[in-house]
C-alpha cells in the first residue's frame, strides 16, 4: 500500500497540473476573446469600407455626366482658342489704328490751318539698307496742305511726340503760288507702343462693364483727321 506521503505528493502534482491547465484555459480564452474582438472590428471596418465604396460609386455615377460635359466644354474651348486668338489680334490691330488716328488728329493744328489729303501705309522693309526696328509695323506716307511753313514744323514736332510714330521725316514742302498754300509730304514708322498691353487691358475692362466696343471705336474715330473738312478758297486767303 502507498504511504501517506506518496499520496500527498500525488495530490500536489495533480493540483499543480490543474492550475497549469486552468491558466492555459484562461490564456486560450483571453486569446479567443481578442481574436473575436478583432474579427468584429474587421467586420465593422469592412462594412464601413463597403459603404464608403458604394458612396463613392454613387458620387462617380452622379459626377459622370458632369465629367462628360466638362470634356465636351474642353473640346469646345480647344476649338474656340484659334478664334479667340484671331479676335484678340483683330482687336489689337483695331486699337492700334484708332490710336494712330487720334494721334494724327492731335498732331494736326486746328481749326483748319493744316489738313491731310492722303495717307498710305506699307509693310515693306526699310530702304537704304536700314534694318527695321523691333516693334515696327510698317511705314506711313502722309500728304497734305498747310498755310505756312511754321505750321508744318509744328505738325512735325507733334507727330514725333506720338506713341505710335517713330522716325518722322519731312520729304517735301512746296509752295503753290496760285493757291497760296504749301503742299507737303512726310514719312513715319508705324510703331507698337510699349504700353499697348495696358491699353488693351483697359479696353477689356470696358467690355466687361458691358460697354459697346463698336460704339467706342466709332466715337474714337469721330472728329479726327478722317472727318475733317478741307480748306476752302476763302479760308486760304
Amino acid at each position: 500500500m502507498p504511504s501517506v506521503n506518496l499520496i500527498w505528493e500525488q495530490r500536489l502534482v495533480q493540483r499543480k497540473h490543474q492550475r497549469i491547465a486552468t491558466l492555459l484555459l484562461a490564456v486560450i480564452g483571453i486569446g479567443l476573446l481578442v481574436i473575436a474582438e478583432e474579427v468584429v472590428r474587421t467586420a465593422m471596418k469592412r462594412r464601413e469600407c463597403v459603404a464608403g465604396i458604394q458612396k463613392c460609386e454613387e458620387r462617380i455615377k452622379q459626377a459622370r455626366p458632369l465629367a462628360d460635359r466638362n470634356r465636351e466644354l474642353q473640346t469646345q474651348i480647344a476649338a474656340l482658342e484659334p478664334t479667340v486668338a484671331l479676335v484678340k489680334d483683330a482687336q489689337r490691330i483695331t486699337l492700334r489704328w484708332v490710336g494712330l488716328m487720334g494721334e494724327l488728329d492731335a498732331s494736326v493744328p486746328t481749326p483748319g490751318p493744316v489738313y491731310l489729303t492722303q495717307l498710305n501705309f506699307s509693310t515693306g522693309e526699310a530702304s537704304a539698307g536700314k534694318q527695321v526696328r523691333p516693334g515696327t509695323i510698317g511705314t506711313l506716307n502722309l500728304s497734305g496742305v498747310a498755310r505756312s511753313y511754321p505750321q508744318i514744323a509744328q505738325m512735325m514736332r507733334r507727330l514725333s511726340a506720338q506713341a505710335h510714330l517713330r522716325e518722322v521725316r519731312l520729304l517735301q514742302a512746296q509752295a503753290l503760288s496760285e493757291e497760296g498754300q504749301i503742299r507737303f509730304s512726310c514719312r513715319a514708322q508705324f510703331h507698337i507702343p510699349e504700353d499697348e498691353e495696358a491699353r488693351l487691358a483697359v479696353n477689356v475692362e470696358e467690355q466687361v462693364a458691358q460697354r459697346d466696343y463698336t460704339a467706342v471705336v466709332q466715337r474714337a474715330g469721330e472728329k479726327t483727321v478722317l472727318h475733317r473738312t478741307p480748306l476752302t478758297d476763302g479760308e486760304t486767303q
